[in-house]
């Protein structure tokens, strides 16, 4: 788990089918001292992680990552440049997974953008 570590929850509002979750990052957790030293990026699997991570909260339920349809990695998310990042999650339940759309942004910069499935853990 990355919450609390690698970064912690600043604001999160509930919409209809959606949330928008802005996050604090923690430029000197241990994966930026390798991810790499000087010029810190976050990885794009910890992207998912947290959105998992989130959603894992706000249903109250341990969800797992039944595919991706489209991940397009638009930025750099470098902590010492932009420690925020807001993510904006819309879901649809179809046959009983949470079909998502994922926009991972700091005001006008899109770093990511993500359609994935998840399914609770049964």
């Amino acid at each position: 788990m990355l919450l609390n570590e690698l970064y912690t929850i600043r604001e999160k509002t509930q919409i209809e089918n959606g949330l928008t979750v802005t996050i604090e990052l923690n430029p000197e957790h241990f994966v930026y001292k390798a991810h790499f030293p000087g010029t810190p990026i976050t990885p794009g699997v910890y992207l998912l992680q947290i959105a998992k991570e989130i959603l894992d909260e706000h249903f109250n339920a341990s969800l797992t990552f039944t595919a991706a349809k489209n991940v397009k990695f638009l930025q750099i998310l470098n902590p010492l440049q932009n420690s925020e990042a807001t993510y904006k999650i819309n879901w649809k339940i179809v046959d009983g997974c949470y079909e998502t759309s994922i926009t991972v942004e700091h005001q006008k910069i899109v770093f990511v953008k993500i359609s994935a499935a998840f399914r609770v853990l049964a």
